[in-house]
């Protein structure tokens, strides 16, 4: 967020009445006539604000949360339709249109749905009007290195195979997809693998057997090791580009960088990240650069709650503004929070292997869960992992079964 932006928001937000009302948008109490009308009118300022300045990022996506939020908690799908399809948010419009969520029919809205046929990929899904923009700029594009910055969910997995695709004789090539870990490397090969391309794809550095041609789905530690081997590439896609910041990851990442323009000058690397702010931070060498396509908006907006142990109380918070709203909700313990919140799918994290099997075993202990059942899924997981060249397999009284690298 510009910081001209956020002291603009921090003032707005001191405001009495765009205080309350956003409380009650954020946390879906019932508000009146007047304060939806006011709330809806600040949705078309930011906007606009937007629109004078699309450097300012923010004022869209404050504006798309406005509307978004309003016509969730409303069943009142217009305004955000109507930002839908001048934001060019077309999933949106083509999840509205579909379901039949408008109160009337127009011809008008049949010729929007008609024309946004046009951000169709391929027979799949509709993209967003950057996605679309953005994705045919980077398969267009030339430059020797280049990034795609997009939020996870954009198919950034389509755009790798997309670009394999439209490299001149790629048959003939050899290209790394570096992913940083294990547990990727098989959803990388599985996207690969079910797509058009048709070369001879490895996951490990032994399966080389001198090929002239390959498409290699490495960690950075099986690309380094063939490199060392003196074998080159003329195509490195590095996977999770972020992670190039990671201690242990960034050390391999740039030796391999390094090694292989040693062996190739000629070689093409691609950056992909859901979360890299600015495209120079990948730089790694002076005299480098990195042309970058970037996906600044996201359709997903996330809501972020805090369970504080001490008072039991349960608070959410609103990035926009800065503030936490207390939801008058209390749970005995984190555990019966959990339970009480948790939907079909659910993710805990923990930032390192002891402390997951420690909540794992807490998890299990509270009593508030039925997990000693035998889960099928999980077991045909944890054959797929144990296969994966004796990946240790920690296990827990929950069944839960984490990768160590």
């Amino acid at each position: 967020m510009q910081t001209s932006t956020k002291r603009t928001l921090k003032y707005i937000g001191k405001n009495d009445l765009f205080k309350e009302v956003m409380e009650k948008l954020s946390t879906n109490h019932e508000m009146t006539n007047k304060e939806k009308s006011f709330i809806l009118s600040c949705g078309i300022a930011f906007f606009n604000e937007y629109k004078k300045d699309k450097r300012h990022l923010t004022y869209a996506d404050i504006s798309y949360y406005i509307f978004l939020k309003y016509s969730l908690q409303y069943k009142d799908y217009r305004p955000l339709f109507d930002f839908a399809v001048n934001f060019g948010f077309y999933p949106i419009v083509k999840t509205i249109l579909k379901n039949d969520l408008l109160d009337s029919f127009s011809v008008e809205n049949s010729l929007i749905d008609n024309k946004i046929n046009k951000y169709r990929h391929g027979s799949g899904y509709i993209e967003t009007f950057h996605q679309f923009e953005e994705r045919n700029l980077f398969i267009d594009d030339a430059s020797d290195q280049k990034s795609y910055i997009a939020p996870t969910s954009f198919g950034k997995s389509s755009v790798i195979a997309e670009y394999i695709e439209n490299i001149p004789e790629y048959a003939s090539k050899k290209i790394a997809i570096i992913v940083p870990t294990k547990s990727l490397l098989m959803q990388t090969y599985k996207s690969i693998r079910d797509s058009q391309i048709n070369s001879n794809i490895i996951i490990h550095d032994d399966m080389h057997k001198d090929d002239m041609s390959f498409i290699a789905i490495f960690t950075q530690e099986r690309a380094l090791r063939l490199s060392n081997k003196e074998v080159l590439f003329d195509v490195l896609i590095i996977d999770e580009a972020h992670k190039i910041f990671e201690k242990g990851r960034g050390i391999l990442l740039s030796r391999l960088l390094r090694k292989n323009y040693i062996l190739n000058n000629d070689q093409k690397v691609i950056y992909l990240s859901p979360l890299v702010e600015d495209s120079n931070n990948l730089i790694i060498n002076t005299g480098q650069q990195i042309t970058s396509h970037e996906i600044h908006f996201n359709l997903k907006e996330p809501e972020f709650f805090e369970y504080q142990e001490k008072t039991k109380k349960v608070y959410q918070y609103n990035r926009f503004v800065d503030d936490f709203y207390n939801k008058d909700e209390e749970y005995e313990n984190i555990f019966s929070y959990i339970k009480e919140k948790s939907q079909n799918k659910n993710f805990i994290f923990e930032n390192n292997p002891h402390d997951i099997e420690k909540m794992s075993y807490k998890i299990c202990n509270s009593g508030y869960f039925n997990l000693h059942q035998e889960d099928l899924e999980l077991r045909k997981l944890k054959n797929i992992l144990s296969d994966m060249e004796g990946t240790p397999i920690v296990h827990t009284p929950l069944d839960t079964h984490i990768l160590t690298n």
